[in-house]
């Protein structure tokens, strides 16, 4: 839906000549004939005439001057996105497979039209099976690989990690030494490849968390480090985690599994989690793939022609020179080296051509056209839309080869310049007019490399993408796709998303709006508790900014200062952040502050709260369930992230009021009434009236004693 924008000047032509008429007599009082017939009223109709048609041109802000008016603000519409997902692997049989990167796997939408995934890694696909899950902590071994099975999460390190909790997983068969691949899908929110987005490339570390891999080797007496990439940040983010294993591993019976497997253990090593880890997905021989292809094209050579150079091979990249005949064959081809500068592309086949035959040259660009040497110049690329990033367009003239940049407009450009605009939807490139861009010569050979994609279309479901491909791609780089076909099965362990077609102009004015309502700077309390909960890489419950208070000096007026209070969402009656945490969130803030103000990042004090009661149940009440379901019901009331009056977390800084509490024991089903009640706060005596608590401080259930009659 477009946005409305504002009307810069509704007056219309009347309203125009009204109010110059009401101007006369402040600025020519002697003028007294007002009427139409008068040539001064003629001329002022006259004027209003002309300032009408300025104020209609002045509301036409034309789609150039919108677009540079949004990037003036850093923003421009976004051009068509490929859908991504992960491919997994399970081999039939026989030694391992290496697929290298770019290769090209099939599916089929519900319309039944085939989409094409390229992966984004090279992947070896091993023929080892994960036989068992395992999870330890606290020294207790508990299997868990059932629950995957059934499609419910598994916590890797228990619901309250700690240092020293694992995640152990055995293997049907021996791991080679050969870089292995297992993908993580973990729940809960900033997960996803979005929040991997917004981490920026590379990866930064996890702020507190560290995991180590470790492998148990044959003949061995502990275990050993595995060379590992670590793509889920410490267990926080959906990603591969690429491990290498050194020696031989060793088979044994481990925990609460009685057959003897190879195992893999990842080990909560040190720091803390803001959020307990849970894992909805697990996949060996994983690999990330993208939904687009890169363009190819094969041309005929011309008979009699003779390639000068080295005949390249089906997946070599190579310096190629060629001119066409106006048959659109090629009549001269080289392979000699140029210079460094200049391109050079992958050969998917070549056939030298013969006197008496034809041959064939297939490359992995595509010929856009031919120079006419016109200013203005357009030219259309198959397979629309494509993908902008990595588009690249080469003008071969007079035997060599110029690289054209790709601009927003041409605008900026000069004659000298060799620019052009991309409309990525349509596949349109456009040249400029030797004013505003260079002009392609007349007759100079256009290539471009690029690769296409079916934007929103791509967004398949899990289990779509279940065939390689058979295409001129994986012939020169994989090999045979029948016979690799038949070797394992393949399909993507997650939908594939991402996919988007071309932003409109309009849809990115809203975005714009949006982001003119969202707070880029610190200013009011409320901006420090939206960009506190945003801290990319975080998981944050709670949060809360107060002025002018400097926790520690609460009776003291901090002028100029801000202390924002966090607290993680992590379980327990007390969760508190970890040192990593705050200054991941102090870090963030701080170059969003208001110059003048200080920022103070800590986490709550918890005031431990007891209660002791007396309650009467009804008859026929279970009296030792009844003192454990008032207990929990404290519990949930005191919980700093779901506690509270109204279920949201215990309000900062509220204090503990007995009616409160003896409403919660009432609400109980079986208490018929509490006969005495005594709060205790922080180990102090107890008292049957309210608990205060300073500011920033929040409460924790300690144990509570209940006494049913």
């Amino acid at each position: 839906m477009p946005i409305p924008l504002p009307n810069l000047d509704d007056r219309r032509w009347a309203d125009l000549v009204e109010e110059g008429r009401s101007l006369i007599p402040v600025f020519a009082p002697e003028w007294t004939d007002h009427n139409v017939s008068d040539p001064g009223i003629t001329l002022i109709e006259l004027f209003a005439w002309v300032t009408e048609a300025d104020i209609y041109r002045a509301n036409r802000i034309p789609d150039l001057h919108k677009r540079k008016f949004l990037a003036l603000a850093g923003l421009r519409p976004e051009t068509p996105a490929p859908a991504h997902t992960v491919l997994a692997f399970d081999l039939r049989g026989g030694p391992s497979v290496r697929l290298p990167a770019g290769t090209a796997f099939a599916g089929t939408d519900p319309a039944g039209d085939v989409t094409r995934f390229r992966t984004l890694d090279t992947v070896n696909v091993v023929g080892a099976r994960i036989a068992a899950i395992q999870v330890e902590a606290a020294g207790v071994f508990r299997n868990v690989g059932s629950q995957l099975e059934r499609n419910e999460s598994i916590e890797p390190f228990g619901h309250a990690p700690v240092p020293g909790s694992a995640l152990y997983l055995g293997f049907s068969a021996a791991l080679p030494s050969e870089p292995v691949t297992l993908f993580f899908n973990f729940g809960g929110p900033r997960t996803d490849r979005a929040e991997r987005l917004r981490l920026g490339d590379p990866l930064p570390p996890h702020h507190s968390a560290r995991v180590v891999w470790e492998y148990f080797p044959e003949g061995g007496t502990s275990w050993q480090s595995v060379d590992v990439q670590d793509g889920t940040r410490s267990m926080t983010l959906d990603g591969i985690v690429r491990l290498t294993v050194q020696d031989a591993m060793k088979r044994q019976a481990l925990g609460q599994v009685e057959t003897e497997l190879y195992y893999l253990r990842c080990r909560f090593r040190a720091g803390a989690f803001d959020a307990p880890p849970k894992i909805e997905r697990l996949a060996l021989n994983a690999v990330e793939a993208e939904q687009a292809i890169p363009a190819y094209q094969t041309w005929v050579i011309a008979k009699g022609v003779v390639a000068a150079g080295t005949a390249p091979q089906p997946g070599d990249f190579a310096d190629v020179h060629l001119e066409f005949n106006t048959e659109g064959a090629i009549s001269s081809l080289s392979f000699e080296p140029g210079t460094d500068d200049e391109p050079k592309f992958v050969v998917l086949g070549y056939q030298a051509a013969t006197n008496l035959v034809a041959g064939t040259l297939g490359l992995e660009a595509v010929r856009v056209g031919r120079a006419t040497g016109a200013p203005n110049q357009r030219h259309s690329l198959a397979g629309a839309p494509v993908i902008e990033a990595g588009f690249q367009l080469y003008s071969l003239e007079q035997g060599r080869w110029r690289t054209c940049r790709r601009r927003d407009d041409l605008v900026a450009s000069g004659p000298a310049d060799f620019d052009f605009v991309l409309d990525a939807s349509t596949g349109d490139i456009a040249f400029g007019d030797a004013a505003h861009g260079r002009v392609p010569p007349h007759n100079a050979v256009l290539m471009a490399v690029y690769s296409t994609t079916r934007a929103e279309d791509g967004n398949l479901a899990a289990g779509a993408v279940n065939r390689l491909d058979d295409s001129p791609h994986n012939r020169a780089f994989a090999g045979n796709p029948a016979a690799l076909n038949s070797r394992f099965r393949v399909a993507n362990v997650v939908p594939a998303e991402g996919g988007a077609a071309a932003e409109t102009l309009a849809h990115t004015i809203g975005r714009a709006i949006e982001l003119r309502e969202a707070p880029l700077r610190a200013v009011t309390l409320a901006d420090h508790e939206v960009l506190a909960m945003a801290t990319p890489g975080t998981h944050i419950g709670r949060v809360t900014a107060r002025a002018n208070l400097f926790t520690g000096f609460d009776c003291v007026v901090a002028s100029g200062v801000v202390t924002v209070i966090i607290v993680p969402a992590s379980p327990g009656p007390k969760p508190t952040p970890s040192p990593g945490l705050l200054h991941a969130v102090a870090a963030y803030l701080e170059p969003r502050r208001m110059i003048g103000t200080r920022v103070a990042v800590v986490g709550p004090e918890f005031l431990e709260v007891s209660v002791h009661a007396r309650v009467k149940a009804f008859s026929h009440v279970n009296r030792a369930q009844l003192a454990r379901a008032v207990a929990e019901a404290l519990d949930r009331f005191f919980d700093p992230l779901q506690g509270g009056p109204e279920g949201a977390g215990w309000p900062f800084g509220r204090d503990v009021y007995r009616s409160e509490v003896l409403e919660v024991i009432d609400g109980v089903p079986g208490v018929d009434h509490v006969l005495s009640l005594d709060l205790i706060g922080g180990g102090c005596e107890p008292q049957c009236g309210n608990l205060c608590l300073p500011p920033a401080w929040l409460v924790a259930a300690a144990p509570h004693i209940i006494e049913v009659i």
